[in-house]
């Protein structure tokens, strides 16, 4: 059975988030003060892999490095702050664009 499920972000420059192998990541938002993303998920599936999560803030230093190999997911306000979200994920995964 698939659900959608929440997943509430670390605000940090690099962290890491644990998915059901197969996960269909659907968005990235904000939501009472906190980053969250949302995934449809194999309630079954109890395989994991490691989505890295970088987040880069308006206006901070970023090397064409620091971009290799990600992905945009998306750009959130919290308040004042405005952060743009980069994931790096294998094939398990995918990212869907809504």
């Amino acid at each position: 059975m698939k659900r959608i499920f929440k997943y509430e972000l670390m605000v940090a420059d690099h962290s890491k988030l644990c998915l059901p192998i197969g996960a269909r990541i659907l968005s990235i938002q904000a939501q009472r003060n906190a980053i969250c993303l949302w995934a449809v998920v194999d309630e079954c599936q109890k395989e994991l892999c490691l989505v890295d999560i970088f987040m880069y803030a308006t206006g901070q230093n970023i090397s064409d490095k620091d971009l290799s190999d990600k992905r945009f997911a998306g750009t959130v306000q919290l308040g004042e702050l405005v952060f743009h979200v980069f994931l790096q994920y294998d094939n398990n995964i995918q990212y869907l664009i809504v």
